[in-house]
């Protein structure tokens, strides 16, 4: 009876260490470019995203679109699949072009992830070109819930520029 305990007390740690991919603490660094998720074999190309927010930020203003901020770990298998399955979904490969998409590592972008509040992965946020935050997303979505959000997001953006105008 009592190793019963201890063994179903060991399941427990050993799954609370899975987790920290998903939690962990944040690192530095930044890369430029723009880049595709790696495509497994006979997959569609799936959603393209910058390395560089400044560079993304640049291109959303110029072309007057909304940004799509990923917020990623390595480690979080919920992250890992959401780049393996929810951004290779055709539709929402095809909304991701009225976006400018920056993918984010937080073990390699602390600063970033603390100036956007983040305290877990997967995170998005939607943001207009000027960085007001229109919407924020945690935890891992799949495509219909992602396309549902982005979709708000745009007609977010809309309602916020016939506001203006």
């Amino acid at each position: 009876m009592n190793h019963r305990r201890y063994f179903t007390f060991f399941l427990l740690i050993l799954g609370l260490c899975a987790l920290p991919g998903c939690i962990q603490t944040f690192g530095t660094v930044v890369e430029p470019a723009q880049t595709a998720i790696e495509t497994p074999e006979g997959k569609q190309p799936g959603v393209i995203f910058y390395d560089d927010f400044s560079e993304a930020q640049r291109i959303a203003t110029q072309e007057k679109k909304p940004m799509f901020l990923f917020f990623y770990s390595p480690n979080c298998v919920f992250s890992q699949q959401m780049m393996k399955e929810t951004f290779y979904d055709e539709n929402v490969v095809k909304l991701s072009q009225r976006f400018v998409c920056v993918k984010i590592d937080e073990s390699r972008q602390r600063k970033m992830c603390e100036e956007y509040d983040v305290k877990g992965t997967p995170t998005i946020q939607f943001m207009n070109p000027q960085g007001i935050l229109l919407q924020r997303l945690t935890a891992k979505k799949t495509s219909s819930q992602l396309l549902h959000q982005m979709q708000i997001a745009i007609e977010s953006l809309a309602a916020r520029e016939q506001t203006r105008l």
